[in-house]
């Protein structure tokens, strides 16, 4: 297949490659094939703090993305290259470019790590860089290949503007504007109550299983349509709780967002609470400011979520998706610490790795992602 016609096919793939994975998945696979490499990933840099995230690989070795995930890419000779921050958005460049051959031969990266998992060679086309680090897809080959050539390098060059375009149209598949028009739809399938209250307390909508929940007055009610508690003194603490969400959604406020247990009159476990504050300004009107998204759990009704589909869809360690795991079960860090059998710091840190590869900034953030992510893909 000649340079045109290559470029052709791999083009067909990126425009079937937004809004899927899998679509992704195939287009790495099939550039892999055209450049005859051993692997191919979407990675991001970002230098400030020395971080590393892949998002979707073709023909990569698992304990080779996570070994890079959790500790070479902080040794990568081509991301670490003094001559990557002069590179621009859309440029495609050749590992030997970036540091001779002979001097990477006698890097630690090679001989302990890429040599074992045919990561010697590297071909990366830039999709965005900045002043923090940078984002490519990258090709990679073994040492006993040919090297990468002007060839290839023209082949990811032609490609470069249309991975781009995929791109952007991904994100708004995947983004704010798909979850606004099918919210309620993704949301009356998770096995949480979610219930959405507004500045001024007023419960704006729920979903099935919050339905339920309510429906059962319980330890949580709605009153005048307000949300309540089972007792005047754990209202008074949820509505200081959702007051300080409120304050994180409108911007008035640094202090972080509650979890919150509520003793129910049954004698029954007590529902665990996780106050989420909404992003404001949508595009289409949502997301008022000091909107807030209550996530009631009930210890009593189990989430059955495998943890090994976790650690697959969101591309996680063994031990951190046991962490998320017990997270989106209702227990708090210290909790999870115990259960776990490990100390809260090691806890702290694998919750902060998670954090970095789901691009989340918050635990109510990765429990909705994990929800949503779990049911959707179900």
């Amino acid at each position: 297949m000649d340079l045109r016609d290559a470029q052709l096919s791999l083009v067909q793939d990126l425009l079937a490659a937004p809004g899927s994975d899998d679509g992704w998945r195939q287009f790495l696979e099939h550039l892999c094939g055209a450049v005859d490499g051993s692997a191919a990933s979407f990675i991001a840099h970002r230098y400030s703090d020395n971080r590393a995230s892949i998002s979707v690989t073709a023909r990569t070795d698992p304990d080779a993305l996570a070994l890079y995930q959790q500790h070479w890419h902080q040794h990568d000779p081509w991301a670490h290259s003094p001559r990557a921050p002069r590179l621009r958005t859309g440029d495609v460049v050749i590992g030997d470019a970036l540091i001779a051959r002979p001097t990477f031969e006698q890097t630690a990266y090679y001989n302990e790590f890429g040599d074992r998992y045919d990561i010697a060679q590297c071909l990366a086309g830039m999709i965005e860089v900045s002043g923090d680090g940078l984002s490519c897809v990258s090709i990679n080959r073994g040492i006993g290949q040919d090297r990468f050539d002007d060839h290839d390098r023209a082949l990811l060059s032609g490609l470069m503007p249309h991975v781009q375009m995929a791109l952007r149209i991904h994100r708004r598949l995947v983004g704010a504007e798909l979850m606004a028009a099918n919210a309620m739809a993704v949301l009356d399938r998770l096995p949480h109550g979610v219930i959405l209250v507004s500045k001024t307390g007023v419960v704006l909508s729920t979903n099935g299983a919050a339905d339920r929940i309510l429906r059962l007055r319980d330890g949580l009610s709605v009153e005048r349509g307000e949300l309540r508690a089972g007792t005047p003194g754990a209202t008074t603490q949820l509505r200081a709780a959702l007051a300080v969400a409120s304050a994180i959604s409108s911007g008035s406020s640094l202090r972080p967002g509650r979890r919150l247990a509520l003793p129910r009159p049954s004698g029954r476990r007590s529902f665990s609470l996780l106050l989420a504050p909404m992003p404001s300004g949508g595009t289409r009107g949502e997301g008022a400011p000091g909107m807030v998204a209550v996530f009631v759990s009930d210890p009593d009704q189990t989430v059955a979520i495998d943890q090994e589909e976790l650690q697959r869809l969101l591309q996680l360690t063994p031990a951190e998706a046991a962490l998320v795991r017990s997270l989106v079960g209702g227990l708090s860090l210290e909790e999870a610490s115990v259960a776990l059998s490990v100390s809260l710091e090691t806890v702290r840190t694998r919750l902060k790795d998670v954090f970095m590869k789901t691009n989340t900034h918050r635990q109510a953030d990765l429990i909705r992602l994990v929800l949503v992510t779990f049911v959707v893909e179900r």
